[in-house]
């Protein structure tokens, strides 16, 4: 899926955070503008950084792409990157 950091609607195309548990759904926790366009075939690193949550227990972090209130690429046919995170 092609990234590029040219607006879509208005609105620039960014790598946004979620974390889900069970007692917590798909709680944003911030947007990262990525450092140049990124093609199908093309890998960039990025550096994310976020706060860990104050309750101890099992969370999923989800990375997706999305257009502020445009579009999520996942609800579009993307596959967003997730990580389980646990907190002691």
């Amino acid at each position: 899926m092609a990234c590029s950091r040219k607006k879509i609607g208005g609105r620039y195309v960014r790598l946004a955070l979620k974390l889900s548990s069970e007692r917590m759904k798909g709680h944003e926790l911030g947007r990262v503008l990525q450092p140049e366009d990124v093609w199908p075939g093309k890998r960039v690193n990025m550096d994310v950084h976020f706060k860990a949550p104050d309750q101890p227990g099992s969370y999923i972090l989800k990375l997706d792409l999305a257009a502020k209130r445009i579009v999520w690429f996942e609800r579009a046919g993307g596959e967003p990157i997730t990580v389980e995170i646990v907190v002691q």
